[in-house]
């Protein structure tokens, strides 16, 4: 699948639930930039939205992220992640959920790649709009097209995922958020992907925030001695929520 089709997929997606959208439903868009290092090195612009739905029974989300940056006319780097998830019964101390991920940039060996998922989430500590603290647990199958098709990685792979997150609001107007995978090889626990966010979320305005993160990911197996097991990405972002 080429990388317009996925873009043209997800928003067909976004805008088939928004057109049934209620008052239960919400929108955000973003726009920004994104200082990286590791496989690419250099200040990107990024876009990004989602789209997402919450009840007591049933928790709904879409989103994607677009990222291209050009040096000197040429391009340097292009990536897009998507995905979808459905949480079930959020607001209990247990939920299940099902989620699907899709990304692509080549800079970072990835032609293509589709993560599905499912499991289970403890909360410890769960208000809306005020706090989350929870850890859950899935089975990962990824679905990976390399860039460099000479590689010997496995293209299909089991993974367990383990993540804590915490979520906490800081004052009236700051979110803070921290989230951390850690997904090994069901056969190999040699072969994981490690990978840390943290959002500080600041409300400047009734429906305007702007957003810094910094996320880190690290590769335990990469496809050639071509590429970086680490990627890294500080972004500043403007979002408007409807």
């Amino acid at each position: 699948m080429k990388t317009k089709q996925l873009i043209i997929t997800v928003l067909m997606a976004m805008t088939a639930a928004a057109a049934t959208a209620q008052n239960k439903w919400n929108f955000e868009f973003g726009a920004g930039a994104s200082d990286n290092s590791g496989n690419v090195d250099n200040l990107s612009l990024k876009n990004n939205s989602s789209l997402y739905y919450e009840d007591s029974t049933l928790c709904f989300s879409t989103s994607y992220k677009f990222i291209y940056q050009l040096e000197n006319g040429r391009e340097s780097n292009k990536g897009i992640n998507s995905g979808l998830n459905f949480d079930f019964y959020k607001f209990g101390n247990w939920s299940t959920f099902v989620a699907v991920d899709l990304t692509s940039n080549h800079y970072k060996g990835y032609d293509f790649k589709s993560s599905s998922l499912t499991g289970a989430k403890y909360y410890f500590l769960s208000k809306p709009d005020t706090c989350e603290y929870s850890l859950s647990a899935a089975i990962v199958y990824d679905n990976v097209n390399y860039t460099d098709e000479a590689t010997n990685l496995n293209k299909e792979i089991w993974r367990l995922s383990v993540r804590p997150k915490i979520k906490q609001r800081i004052g009236q107007t700051l979110m803070f958020t921290l989230i951390a995978f850690y997904q090994p090889s069901i056969k190999d626990f040699g072969d994981y992907i490690t990978n840390t966010m943290v959002h500080l979320e600041n409300k400047i305005g009734k429906r305007v925030y702007l957003d810094l993160s910094f996320n880190y990911e690290y590769r335990s197996e990469i496809p050639s001695d071509q590429y970086s097991h680490y990627d890294a990405a500080t972004e500043l972002t403007f979002k408007i929520k409807l």
